[in-house]
């Protein structure tokens, strides 16, 4: 637990007073959807109403929980000093990592990534089996999302004494089974496999949600750029990228 404290609570805070201190008036840091926690029923499968930005903040994980304080804290430092800070709550990330470390895809949790997982398999034409989830849709957010995220944020109407919070998201809900579908349309010699049933990251059922961006849209100006069959080509170009850099 305290290596995460440190990073993220603690080495949250430093930023915002380091701002401070600089006379930098614009902060815009990483929170995740995990603020959240479990979602209600409503936004959960088969519903999958979109999660607002309003929904209670309930995480019942620490990096969740962490990443609610940040928000806490970026809320009284901006009324405080008069900053404008901006917390982006990412969808559910995925990106290229790992290259030439023989290292498997991870999550944020730490766990194996299934949708990088079979990202990977599929680019490198290996096979790759999920033992569950095929049903189960989620909203995700490629890092170059995150990235656009980002830059909108940095390039929005200045607002001091306003702490604001966006959640950031491709708008894509999609499944386990639809990512293999155009995993296969993308790669056809490739073929990939998932169990039936939700749930393929074993989180629990409140976890996997479509998140609201028209807030972000009409107050940040971010206009999603990556829905999955794009974000698999970037990814793949970014790995052959990141391959040749490192040979």
């Amino acid at each position: 637990p305290w290596s995460s404290i440190d990073a993220n609570l603690i080495g949250t805070t430093t930023v915002f007073e380091a701002a401070r201190l600089s006379g930098i008036q614009r902060i815009v840091f990483p929170s995740s959807r995990q603020v959240y926690g479990p979602v209600a029923q409503r936004h959960r499968h088969p519903a999958y109403e979109p999660v607002p930005e309003e929904h209670p903040r309930e995480p019942l994980i620490l990096y969740g929980k962490l990443k609610r304080m940040c928000e806490d804290v970026a809320d009284h430092y901006a009324r405080l000093y008069g900053l404008h800070i901006i917390a982006l709550r990412f969808g559910s990330a995925f990106g290229p990592g790992g290259i030439g470390l023989d290292a498997k895809p991870r999550d944020s949790s730490g766990q194996v990534s299934p949708v990088q997982g079979l990202i990977e398999a599929a680019i490198a034409n290996r096979p790759f089996r999920v033992a569950c989830g095929a049903e189960q849709s989620d909203d995700l957010c490629y890092s170059g999302e995150s990235a656009n995220g980002l830059i909108a944020a940095l390039d929005s109407a200045p607002r001091p004494g306003k702490f604001c919070a966006y959640n950031i998201a491709s708008g894509e809900l999609i499944s386990l089974a639809g990512i293999i579908a155009v995993l296969e349309n993308i790669y056809p010699s490739w073929k990939g496999e998932a169990g039936p049933g939700l749930d393929y990251r074993r989180l629990g059922p409140g976890y996997y949600f479509r998140m609201a961006i028209q807030k972000a849209k009409a107050e940040i100006g971010f206009n999603p750029r990556f829905e999955f069959r794009r974000a698999v080509i970037d990814y793949a170009e970014t790995l052959e990228r990141l391959k040749r850099r490192i040979s």
